[in-house]
């Protein structure tokens, strides 16, 4: 049977066209890790302004305690940090 070659994937092929990294690691991730962090801040941003301002108010994280005591508040309570115990 034919060695299979390990030396070489698709993911490694594609990293020089948008790796920052002068040094290559082999990690597609890492060697990438500055354009996938631009990526997903652009489409976080691009999705949140899809959002109506109100919805997005609504959602913000508040400090933890915000929320009532009963059960229905804190189904429907906005996230909190630290979460709801």
């Amino acid at each position: 049977t034919p060695a299979v070659s390990h030396g070489s994937s698709k993911s490694q092929r594609l990293a020089p066209c948008h790796s920052t990294t002068k040094e290559k690691t082999g990690d597609f991730f890492k060697d990438n890790e500055q354009a996938i962090n631009d990526f997903c801040i652009g489409t976080n941003e691009f999705w949140k302004s899809l959002v109506i301002q109100p919805v997005r108010d609504y959602v913000e994280i508040q400090p933890a305690g915000t929320a009532g005591s009963d059960i229905l508040s804190k189904l429907t309570a906005p996230p909190e940090v630290p979460g709801i115990p």
